[in-house]
Order: C-alpha cells, then structure tokens, then sequence
C-alpha cells in the first residue's frame, strides 16, 4: 500500500516525499470483538511476530494495539477492543 505525496522538488526528481518514497508509517485496523488468546494463537500459526503492542484509552474506549508486517514489509497496527 502507498500513498504518494508529490512536493515540486520531488515532482522535479521523478520519486514522492519520504523514506525509499514511502510515507505510511502504518495503516490501523479495527477488530471486531474477540478473545486475545485466539487473536495471538491466529497470527502464530501463520508465523507472524508482534513487533509492538500497546494499550491505549481513547474515545472508543480501552484497547490493545498489536502491530504486525505484512509480506511486503508494511506495518500494520491490529485495534483490539477491550
């Protein structure tokens, strides 16, 4: 996934703004209510690593945010609802 952001200089060079023209840091998924455990157990068994988690209070209430790389290498942030 990639978002281009065009400035005139980087117009100019023919590549977007940021890092080996990325500039996503991360795209944020929502989940659907369900158990940690099963959650955890899931992304295993496909041999994906939690590189980062977090618990965070905001306006939708309590959650726990696991972030993850897809194949490409892209982070992805999985919003677990608490």
């Amino acid at each position: 996934m990639s978002r281009w952001r065009f400035t005139r200089a980087s117009w100019a060079r023919g590549t977007p703004d940021g890092a080996d023209g990325r500039n996503v840091d991360h795209i944020a998924l929502r989940l659907g209510p369900c158990a940690e455990s099963a959650l955890r157990e899931h992304l295993a068994s496909w041999n994906v690593a939690v590189i980062e988690e977090r618990s965070e209070e905001g306006l939708g209430g309590r959650s726990l945010s696991l972030f993850v790389r897809d194949p490409s290498g892209n982070q992805i942030e999985l919003v677990l609802p608490l």
